[in-house]
């Protein structure tokens, strides 16, 4: 298993992602959190096709917080059934391994 991860979701607001980006940055659960340019999800909810604006966020952290991440991320976000997606990461560069650990510990 990696030791670290990347955590995706979105949110529809950039006020709702920079809040749980520096709350997660705040609490030593993320490393960092790029939050993305608005792109447009297209999806079914309650029977009908929905086509929304939604903001991007990738959370860097260590695999062992990433059940903290999903915690808190699912604390404060505000959709009823929020997209939470976790990656193993393979690879990770020395130096920003270093970074990582440091600001997660």
């Amino acid at each position: 298993m990696s030791a670290y991860s990347i955590v995706y979701t979105t949110v529809d607001g950039l006020d709702d992602a920079k809040e749980i980006a520096r709350t997660l940055v705040q609490s030593k659960l993320a490393a960092c959190v790029n939050i993305l340019n608005q792109g447009l999800a297209v999806y079914e909810w309650e029977g009908e096709i929905k086509e929304d604006a939604e903001y991007f966020l990738i959370i860097k952290t260590r695999r062992v917080q990433t059940d903290d991440v999903i915690r808190h991320i699912k604390s404060i976000h505000p959709y009823e059934i929020p997209a939470i997606f976790c990656i193993d990461v393979a690879h990770v560069d020395e130096g920003y391994r270093q970074w990582v650990d440091i600001q997660t510990s």
